[in-house]
């Protein structure tokens, strides 16, 4: 099995090489969902590939968000870098990125990411079909759904399986929360993580959803036996010492100089959060909501005393790594004490006995456990950071924004401000671009001497640094000096009109409140194999339009009972289906031979570009897509003068907002239990399978954006539950702000 390890950095990057990884993945500025790292520039990959590959190890390059409009000629332009640089993969998310990779670059590997949302074997055999060598799969499946992939008898791509790593609370690919509370989507690469936090349920305050981190070393037989190609080591915002560490524990595992137990228990000093084995053996006991006890269990602290401000503890331990932090904490989890290496001191005293001195209280018979700090270094969007030179030149003041990719000076020089009364200091220009984030660069220092500026200059200042910040550092940006191709740029450019200006108003409903819904147009949520439900879809069908919506979710359990419904359906010819995966589409369209006119692509298949319209309109002869509901107003503005009527529109304008989706069980998941985080956000779970829906309490709402005035849809949705309730508070989603 390949061992593949994460680099955020060219230095993770030699600690994964020289801690024998056979693969690793990396990230460049563009279009990947770990923004945040410090990434690879096209010259630090060019030399990282060669390091690589005179080692015989492959480099694989993430391109796995989902990428807006105006953002087309830039992606094509990262894969001729990557194709001119001859990686070894690329893998993707987008459907329009991929499409463009498979056509206009075909000698590229092409593996598609877990935030595709692989989950059975249709959408994996699809996924060969359309070209894709290797899928991840979601990290939902157990070893027994692994193992049915496998089994199917369908012809699958290569398997790449997490086993290392942080966990998400939600699907990934399909997680709102981020992008529904600031904008900033996980599906673009810049999650703020506020599944982390902590949420009110019931006047109980915890962070319901942390989940526990992955820990597989203990099966990796399970895993040979599921036939996975790839094993992977989720890190790339981590250290070089932390990537080195895992890879190394991990080669030895692998190589059998190092026993499973003996891998598990070295890994478990190398995380924040207690771990676990994820979703390959269940469902329950996945998330770490209290923290207490994780890292690597050492001992017990015996005795403590106090001399003055200095807190002592005899422990029962040898003595630690220097780069080991020590946690402390009661049987009963009431008291937690973490000490970091800068702030603790262990040595033995005359008896023998180990002696901890600490500038925290430590309380007796506490429980000591080691954790090794992953350290993460950030240098990403919204963690760029530039220093602000402020130089004096005779009686001119000269202005340099100074960053790791150069230095960018203002042309013109400002007059020195003489008379105290009449200027201001410095501070004053730090204080109005300190929380200023432009294009993701940030301040880090300001550097001037001692002098004096006029309010008007400390303006201009602040504009001419945003103007550089936003406008001439992307003017230096590499990719200008790519040149596209002809056949690229006729591949990229706006779709060919092809379809009439008619528009249908549709409703949502649930399967079980069918007869809510009095609308003539009607797309059913939820539906299960119950036929006396089924007779009245059937019923309904020979007096309205009615639509089936396929979960956006299905395993392989759900396939077979999604098979049987829609075996049942088509007593009835009048019935179109709402496909949210490409696995819906293989069983459908090649399996049951439902044709491709009546399928309609729903949020699961969400277009944010016109090449995602493409390639669903051409290679599976969908016409009816959706845009997706987190797309910004200029993104959905865009889209539609792309598509430029090729295909039909479909708009949701009113609509319940599933911000998470997840199958993780727990007791504090109820059938409507309600979340509330410190700003007032809420939402509520609701119960599908054996998925829960975490759903936001207040709508969204297309109603009354200006932006969006005079846009054509061919196909406009709301959810009856938002029109049966016209008081809940309704809101514009990413419709008045920009989506990160």
């Amino acid at each position: 099995m390949e061992l593949l390890s994460p680099a955020g950095n060219p230095e993770s990057f030699k600690a994964a090489l020289d801690s024998g990884a056979n693969a690793v993945y990396l990230g460049l500025p563009w279009f990947n969902a770990r923004k945040p790292a410090m990434n690879f520039t096209p010259e630090t990959l060019k030399d990282s590939l060669i390091e690589a590959h005179d080692r015989g190890v492959k480099v694989y390059v993430t391109l796995n968000t989902d990428i807006k409009p105006s953002e087309i000629e830039d992606a094509a332009k990262v894969l001729a870098l990557l194709e001119s640089l001859k990686v070894d993969a690329v893998i993707i998310k987008d459907l329009g990125l991929y499409y463009l990779a498979k056509t206009c670059y075909p000698s590229l590997e092409l593996h598609l990411s877990t935030q595709f949302g692989i989950s059975n074997s249709y959408a994996a055999e699809q996924a060969k079909k359309i070209g894709a060598s290797r899928v991840i799969p979601a990290r939902e499946l157990s070893f027994d759904e692994l193992n049915r992939l496998q089994s199917s008898g369908l012809d699958i791509p290569e398997i790449e399986a997490f086993v290392q790593g942080s966990m998400c609370f939600s699907f990934s690919g399909k997680c709102l929360l981020s992008s529904w509370v600031g904008g900033k989507s996980a599906n673009r690469g810049v999650c703020q993580a506020p599944c982390r936090l902590k949420y009110d349920c019931c006047g109980s305050e915890f962070p319901f959803f942390s989940m526990k981190d992955l820990n597989l070393a203990s099966k990796l037989g399970d895993l040979k036996q599921a036939n996975i190609t790839s094993l992977k080591i989720e890190g790339r915002l981590k250290s070089p010492g932390w990537v080195g560490s895992i890879t190394s524990i991990y080669n030895s595992a692998l190589n059998g100089e190092l026993d499973e137990s003996g891998a598990t228990n070295s890994l478990l000093r190398y995380s924040g959060r207690e771990m676990g084995e994820g979703f390959t053996t269940g469902l329950n006991n996945l998330t770490a909501i209290h923290r207490a006890k994780f890292g690597s269990y050492l001992g017990r602290v015996l005795d403590v005393y106090e001399d003055g401000d200095d807190h002592y503890a005899v422990l029962d331990i040898e003595k630690k790594s220097d780069e080991t932090s020590l946690r402390f904490v009661t049987e009963s989890d009431e008291f937690l004490t973490i000490i970091h290496p800068d702030h603790l001191e262990l040595n033995i005293d005359d008896s023998g006995k180990n002696i901890i001195k600490s500038n925290g209280k430590i309380v007796k018979d506490s429980l000591v456990y080691e954790v090794i700090p992953a350290r993460k270094s950030l240098s990403g969007i919204g963690n760029m950071r530039y220093d602000l030179e402020l130089e004096v030149l005779d009686s001119d003041i000269e202005v340099s924004v100074v960053t790791d990719i150069g230095t960018f000076k203002d042309l013109d020089p400002y007059k020195r401000v003489v008379k105290e009364k009449r200027g201001v200091y410095p501070d004053s220009v730090y204080d109005k671009l300190e929380k200023k984030v432009v294009n993701g660069w940030r301040l880090n220092k300001l550097y001037c001497e001692d002098i004096l500026l006029s309010k008007t200059q400390v303006n201009s200042i602040v504009k001419i640094v945003s103007y550089i910040l936003a406008v001439t550092i992307q003017e230096s940006n590499p990719l200008n000096k790519i040149e596209l191709s002809e056949d690229v740029k006729e591949f990229i450019r706006p779709l060919e009109p092809s379809t009439d200006n008619h528009k249908i108003e549709e409703v949502r409903v649930n399967f079980n409140n069918l007869s809510s819904c009095k609308s003539k147009n009607i797309i059913i949520d939820e539906v299960v194999y119950n036929k006396k439900l089924l007779d009245k879809v059937i019923d309904l069908s020979n007096k309205k339009s009615i639509t089936i919506s396929i979960f956006p979710i299905s395993f392989e359990k759900d396939m077979v009972e999604l098979k049987d419904i829609v075996s049942y359906l088509e007593r009835s010819p009048n019935i179109n289906y709402e496909i949210n995966d490409i696995g819906h589409y293989n069983l459908l369209h090649n399996y049951l031979s439902i044709p491709s006119s009546r399928l309609v692509a729903g949020q699961g298949l969400a277009c944010y570009n016109h090449l995602s319209l493409k390639f669903l309109s051409k290679e599976f002869g969908i016409n009816s897509l959706s845009i997706p509901m987190e797309l910004d107003s200029r993104g959905i503005t865009q889209l539609v003068e792309d598509n430029n009527r090729s295909v039909n529109l479909r708009f949701t304008t009113l609509s319940t907002v599933p911000v998470m989706y997840s199958r993780v069980q727990s007791e504090n998941f109820s059938e409507g239990a309600s979340f509330v985080d410190n700003i007032g956000t809420e939402f509520y779970v609701h119960k599908y399978r054996d998925i829960n829906i975490f759903v936001a309490r207040d709508f969204y709402s297309a109603e009354g954006c200006r932006d969006l005035e005079g846009l054509e849809f061919n196909q406009v949705i709301s959810e009856q539950e938002c029109l049966n309730k016209p008081e809940n508070v309704r809101r514009k989603f990413n419709l008045e702000r920009r989506l990160y």
